[in-house]
C-alpha cells in the first residue's frame, strides 16, 4: 500500500474546549463502561456501532482476532464484530482495577482524549482494554457524546490456565533441585514442545513466559555464553534504558551479563555452543525437526511443534564498491570492530552515518586518532536527553508505572496515529534544538528527521537503525574533530577512497558501519529457500501493523520474533500466548482483515487547525521504490 493511502486513513477528531475535573473524568468513565457494556451483553451489533466515532481504530492483539490487527473506520468494525464477537464471548467489562490504570484525561497533541482502560474476558481468557474517548457535538443544542476514536484490546491470560506466579507459583521444597535442572536442560528423554534459536533477549522472555506456563522450552546458542553477541561487540557500546537503578544507557557488556544471570536465576533452559545445522517441517506429522550439533560436537535431533526464531538481524551487509580488492590497508566491518587501540597512528575511514558510525569515530578520537567520517545519505539524528524527553512522556522509564503498565499504554496507541504524535514533538524538537542542528548543517552533515519528518518511529520498527541518538558525538563532528565527507564512493584504490565528485581520502583502514542484511538471511542458512520465501517481509500491512514478525509468519507454527528490549519484552507475552492457547485447544482461526482502504481526502481540518501530508525526505528516483516498499507494503 502506498504511503499517502495508507496515512490517508487517520482522519484526527475535532478539538473542543472543554475543562474537566477528575470528577468529571471519572463519572464519563464509569458511565461509558456500563453502557457499552449492557451494548456488548446484547450481541446487536447495532447497539455497539454508535459508541464510535466514524473514523474510529480498533487494535486488537489477539483478544478478538487471535492476531495483530488494526481496523480503520467503523465499517471495518462492524465486519470484525459479525466475525468473531459472537465466538469470543466478550464478557464482564469492568473499569481496570490497578491505580496506574485508572481514568484519565490525557490533552496529547495535537488531539485530547479521555483514557479509559477496563478489563474483560472472552472465551479465551482474561483481556485488557483501553479505549480513548473524544468529545462528539452531538446536536445544535452543544450537548457533548463521548465516543470511542481509538480501542486498544489485549489477550492478557489464557482461561483456566494462569502463570505460575505469585499465588499460582510452587510452594513445596524442590528436593535435589541441582539434579532435577541438569535433566530437565538435558532432554534426554524427550523433546522440548518449543525450540528456540538464538539466545538473545527476545528469545529468553518468550522461554521465560513458556516456563511459568508449564510450556517445556530449549534455547539454542551457538556462542559459548548467553550475551556474547553483546559482549563481542565495541567496548563502548551502550544499549537502551533498561533498569531504574541502572544507568540511562548501560554498557553492551553489562547488559550481556544480566542476560546470562537472567537466564541462570529464571530456571530456563539453555545449551551454548550448540550449532543448528538444519530445520525443516514435517507436515505429515505436524512437527519441525531440529538438527544440531551440540557442544561437545555429537548431533542430535528434536521435534518440536514449535519454533520460535530469534536469530537476531542477519549477517553484516558490506557494500560492493569497485575496487576493493586493490585496497592496500585492511578492511572490516563494525561488527568486527572492538576498539581502537590497535589503530593508533593509523588513518581511519569509517562509512556510514547512523549509531555504529558515530560510536567508532569517537571512540578513535577519543584515542587521537585521525578519523573521518563518510557519509553517504542523510541520517534521522534526534539529541538526546530533549528529544528522548519530548518522546517519552509519561512512558519513560524515569518513573514508577509498571513496565508491563507502560507497553499496554504505549501499544494502545497504533502506529499511524503514533506518527502523528511524533511529528508534533519532532516540531517542537526542532525549534528547542535550533542551534544544534544549525550546527549540523554548517558542518556538512546531511539529516534528516525520519520519514514524514516523524522521528526514528518507522526505522526503529522497520529497520532497526538508520537514526542516531546523539550523546556528544555529533558536537565532535560540528567542531570539525571528526573529521567529515558528505559523498557518494567511486571507487577504492590502494591508498584509500574516490568519490564521484572527483576527492579522494586517503586510509589504512576503513570500517564498514553499513548494517546487517535482515533475519531472512540467517533463516536461508539453515532452511530451505521456499520455506524462508513464505515468511512475510518485515514490513508494514496494509493496516499499519508490522508483519513478518511476533506471531504466527507464513509457516505453521514458526514465530519469528526481533527487536529492542521493549518489543521483546511486549511480544514475547503474545507468543507464548497463542502456543499455550494451541497446546490446550482455545485457539481458533485467526481474523484476517483483508480490506484495501480507500482513499479520503488529503487535506484534513483538526479544529481550526489544517494539517496537510507531511513531506518525505528527498530521496533519488532510483530510491524511491525501494524506500516505499520499504516503510509501507
Amino acid at each position: 500500500m502506498s504511503l499517502t493511502s495508507l496515512d490517508s486513513q487517520i482522519i484526527l477528531p475535532p478539538q473542543l474546549e472543554i475543562q474537566l475535573t477528575n470528577q468529571d473524568v471519572q463519572k464519563i468513565a464509569v458511565d461509558f463502561i456500563n453502557q457499552f457494556s449492557d451494548a456488548i451483553a446484547t450481541g446487536n451489533i447495532e447497539s455497539i456501532t454508535p459508541f464510535f466515532t466514524p473514523y474510529c481504530l480498533w487494535r486488537d492483539f489477539l483478544a478478538l482476532t487471535w492476531d495483530f490487527n488494526t481496523l480503520f473506520r467503523i465499517d471495518s468494525v462492524q465486519k470484525m464484530l459479525e466475525s468473531r464477537l459472537a465466538k469470543t464471548q466478550v464478557s464482564n467489562i469492568s473499569l481496570a482495577k490497578h491505580r496506574d490504570l485508572a481514568p484519565a484525561s490525557s490533552p496529547l497533541p495535537p488531539f485530547r482524549f479521555i483514557n479509559v482502560p477496563f478489563e474483560f474476558q472472552t472465551v479465551a481468557g482474561d483481556c485488557t482494554g483501553i479505549a480513548k474517548l473524544v468529545p462528539i457535538s452531538s446536536s445544535d443544542d452543544g450537548a457533548i457524546d463521548w465516543k470511542i476514536f481509538i480501542l486498544f484490546t489485549n489477550l492478557d491470560q489464557i482461561k483456566g490456565h494462569p502463570d505460575k506466579i505469585g499465588q499460582n507459583r510452587r510452594r513445596e521444597p524442590i528436593p535435589n533441585y541441582v539434579r532435577q535442572r541438569q535433566k530437565e536442560i538435558a532432554f534426554e528423554d524427550e523433546d522440548p514442545r518449543v525450540i528456540l534459536i538464538g539466545g538473545g533477549h527476545s528469545s529468553l522472555d518468550v522461554a521465560a513466559r513458556l516456563k511459568v506456563k508449564d510450556v517445556p522450552s530449549l534455547v539454542l546458542e551457538r556462542n559459548p555464553r548467553l550475551g556474547d553477541n553483546w559482549r563481542n561487540r565495541y567496548s563502548s557500546m551502550s544499549l537502551h534504558d533498561f533498569a531504574s537503578n541502572w544507568p540511562g544507557h548501560p554498557p553492551a557488556s553489562k547488559y550481556a551479563d544480566w542476560l546470562e544471570m537472567y537466564a541462570k536465576v529464571m530456571d530456563l533452559n539453555v545449551w551454548t555452543s550448540t550449532t543448528v545445522t538444519h530445520i525443516e517441517r514435517d507436515d505429515a506429522r505436524d512437527e519441525w525437526v531440529v538438527q544440531v550439533i551440540k557442544a561437545d560436537g555429537t548431533p542430535r535431533t528434536f521435534r518440536p511443534k514449535y519454533v520460535v526464531a530469534g536469530v537476531g538481524l542477519g549477517d553484516p551487509y558490506t557494500p560492493d564498491f569497485a575496487g576493493m580488492d586493490k585496497f592496500g590497508g585492511k578492511l572490516m566491518h563494525a561488527y568486527e570492530y572492538s576498539n581502537p587501540e590497535e589503530h593508533i597512528g593509523k588513518k581511519v575511514v569509517v562509512i556510514g552515518s547512523a549509531t555504529a558510525a558515530h560510536d567508532v569515530c569517537q571512540d578513535h578520537y577519543e584515542q587521537g586518532i585521525d578519523v573521518t567520517m563518510v557519509q553517504r545519505s542523510s541520517t534521522c539524528v534526534i539529541r538526546s536527553p530533549q528529544g528522548t524527553s519530548i518522546y517519552g512522556g509519561r512512558l519513560a522509564m524515569d518513573n514508577d508505572v509498571p513496565v508491563d503498565i507502560k507497553d499496554r499504554l504505549g501499544a494502545s496507541f497504533p502506529y499511524l496515529v503514533l506518527k502523528r504524535l511524533h511529528q508534533v514533538a519532532i516540531k517542537h524538537l526542532i525549534q528547542a534544538e535550533k542551534p544544534f542542528y544549525d550546527g549540523l548543517e554548517k558542518a556538512g552533515f546531511k539529516y534528516n528527521h525520519g520519514p514524514d519528518d516523524a522521528g526514528y518511529l518507522y526505522l526503529v520498527l522497520l529497520k532497526q537503525g538508520r537514526f542516531f541518538i546523539d550523546f556528544g558525538a555529533s558536537q565532535l563532528v560540528i567542531d570539525g574533530k571528526i573529521k567529515l565527507k558528505s559523498a557518494s564512493i567511486k571507487e577504492f584504490i590502494s591508498t584509500g577512497v574516490v568519490f564521484e565528485d572527483g576527492t579522494s581520502l586517503d586510509a589504512d583502514i576503513i570500517i564498514f558501519a553499513t548494517g546487517v542484511k535482515g533475519f531472512k538471511s540467517d533463516l536461508y542458512k539453515i532452511m530451505k529457500p521456499e520455506l524462508v520465501d513464505k515468511i512475510p517481509s518485515f514490513s508494514l500491512s496494509n493496516e499499519g501493523e508490522v508483519q513478518g514478525v511476533y506471531r504466527e509468519c507464513g509457516l505453521p507454527n514458526f514465530f519469528p520474533i526481533m527487536g529492542n528490549l521493549a518489543a521483546g519484552r511486549f511480544y514475547s507475552s503474545h507468543i507464548s500466548l497463542i502456543i499455550k492457547a494451541k497446546e490446550v485447544g482455545l485457539f481458533t482461526d485467526a481474523y484476517k482483515h483483508t480490506e484495501v482502504y480507500g482513499q479520503v481526502p488529503e487535506v484534513m481540518i483538526i479544529g481550526v487547525v489544517e494539517i496537510e501530508p507531511f513531506s518525505k525526505p528527498e530521496i533519488s528516483k532510483s530510491k524511491k521504490s525501494q524506500y516505499i516498499q520499504l516503510y509501507f507494503s
